[in-house]
């Protein structure tokens, strides 16, 4: 079968060429003279170079899927590191979509933490929120110490943002939520614990006093409190 094709179907391929070499389209397509190609329709060769284009041109609008490499910590109330958030994905086929992995580094088992809030900066100033449920990532208390998982977020039509605009992305526990820091400054200022603190501090301010002195050279009431001291074991320097 004879590959020779007419005067107008050559230029009609050299236009087609020419066209897929813009400026505006980063592509390069090689189409060969079809006195030496093989016998290829000349539907085919268009078909395929608008497919080319009408690729290139979706990844220029909507840019490549953005991921961020970089871990991105989650702190509590006071400052301190209770979770990173490692291997983020913020778009899947050019679509908004959130994929990461969690990790517990608090050093202990975080109680009655089960969901996260994630906040999308954009270029314009404006933030977009997303709450992330951790429930679901391990069995039992979330977050054992070490404990890490994969949690995801699927947006709603309208996107509220696109690579074009996304800046950048942080997390925040709930302001509700009770941190072990929380914990334990409520332990170390309860009224048990400020009573347990000055009875500590008058013991040892106690033996300072008493502990060179005879028995005989001490008052009633320093005799009394030396008993109580050291029937709490606090009778001993600091």
């Amino acid at each position: 079968m004879s590959t020779q094709r007419s005067a107008p179907e050559i230029a009609e391929l050299r236009s087609m060429v020419a066209g897929c070499h813009t400026e505006t389209t980063p592509l390069r397509i090689r189409l060969y003279h079809p006195t030496r190609a093989s016998g290829i329709p000349l539907g085919v060769l268009r078909s395929g170079c608008y497919l080319m284009v009408a690729l290139a041109l979706t990844a220029t609008t909507y840019g490549a899927d953005r991921t961020i490499s970089q871990p991105v910590d989650v702190k509590d109330r006071h400052g301190i590191t209770v979770l990173t958030v490692s291997n983020i994905q913020m778009f899947r086929r050019s679509a908004p979509f959130f994929q990461g992995v969690v990790t517990n580094v608090s050093g202990t088992t975080l109680d009655k933490l089960s969901t996260i809030t994630g906040t999308v900066h954009k270029r314009d100033g404006s933030v977009v929120q997303f709450v992330l449920p951790l429930g679901g990532v391990v069995d039992g208390p979330f977050f054992i110490v070490g404990t890490e998982g994969k949690v995801t977020y699927r947006f709603s039509k309208p996107w509220p943002f696109s690579a074009a605009d996304f800046v950048s992305v942080d997390f925040t526990v709930p302001s509700s939520w009770e941190s072990p820091e929380d914990l334990r400054l409520y332990r170390m200022n309860s009224p048990d614990a400020v009573l347990q603190r000055l009875l500590r501090e008058s013991c040892a301010l106690l033996y300072e006093n008493t502990a060179n002195k005879k028995v005989s050279d001490l008052t009633v009431k320093e005799q009394q409190d030396v008993q109580s001291c050291q029937e709490a074991h606090l009778y001993r320097p600091r």
